[in-house]
């Protein structure tokens, strides 16, 4: 019986520390703690293409510009090009991935949305390589 009790007694003064300590760790001054303010950069970097399926079954093409990415955008676009890196961050076309080919996969994008990625281009410092047109060779 008396052990019993000693182990009761015991349990609650540990549990009495335990509160204690946790009082005092709690206990810090939240002024003290200094929060180092940033620029945001205002230039748009990422170039995003979301692909979706219609109730007719037509698919439809939905592209915006981004200067935050956030994780939504990179769960939801089929396409995601970082313009401050020069990379492909993802690029899939119904579930298949692609490689992620930067000139390719600009250059098939740039016939159909010249004019933003050419905005996103000239924000960024970047020169695209223009592709020469092949010539067709007549067999004689």
């Amino acid at each position: 019986m008396q052990l019993s009790m000693l182990i009761m007694k015991n349990t609650r003064i540990l549990f009495l520390f335990l509160i204690c300590l946790n009082a005092l760790a709690q206990e810090k001054d939240s002024t003290e703690v200094t929060f180092k303010k940033r620029v945001l950069e205002s230039t748009e970097v990422d170039f995003l293409i979301s692909y979706y399926k219609k109730p007719n079954g037509q698919m439809d093409e939905v592209v915006s510009v981004s200067s935050n990415l956030k994780l939504k955008d990179r769960q939801t676009a089929a396409v995601v090009l970082d313009f401050r890196t020069q990379s492909v961050l993802q690029c899939s076309m119904n579930g298949t991935t692609v490689p992620k080919d930067w000139d390719r996969i600009v250059s098939f994008y740039y016939q159909h949305y010249a004019a933003t990625l050419d905005r996103l281009a000239k924000q960024n410092g970047i020169e695209f390589k223009k592709a020469e047109p092949e010539s067709q060779s007549n067999p004689s």
